[in-house]
């Protein structure tokens, strides 16, 4: 399965998604609760995939993907938000994010949105 990394502000969230995705085979290789250390653990890590908070303190999760991709473009990484905004689904995705998973999120389309990001070209 693949190894993944979960960002995000909220311990809460990140135990949420840690428990789907190891329940499911994945392996969580690591966990950062803001932009700056999403962008650090990314190139320590270098994962299969990232769940990427859009809303978080300092480095925000859209600012931190742009980071991410502008330096592997090849990294694939889901956009995860409160945010039900037209706008901010394509805003991630024309930055190169391939999918958005809206919060509070079902274990179904998690794993989903998970499959259909790592099988992404």
């Amino acid at each position: 399965m693949a190894r993944i990394m979960i960002v995000d502000d909220s311990p809460l969230m990140r135990r949420a998604l840690r428990k789907i995705l190891v329940g499911n085979g994945h392996d969580v290789v690591c966990e950062a609760g803001d932009g700056a250390a999403a962008i650090r653990e990314y190139h320590s890590h270098l994962p299969d995939l990232v769940t990427m908070d859009i809303v978080m303190p300092g480095i925000t999760g859209m600012e931190a993907a742009k980071a991410i991709i502008g330096a592997a473009p090849h990294a694939r990484i889901v956009m995860v938000s409160s945010l039900d905004s037209q706008q901010s689904v394509r805003d991630a995705v024309e930055l190169g994010a391939l999918s958005y998973l809206l919060k509070p999120f079902e274990r179904a389309k998690v794993l989903a949105t998970v499959e259909q990001a790592l099988n992404a070209a």
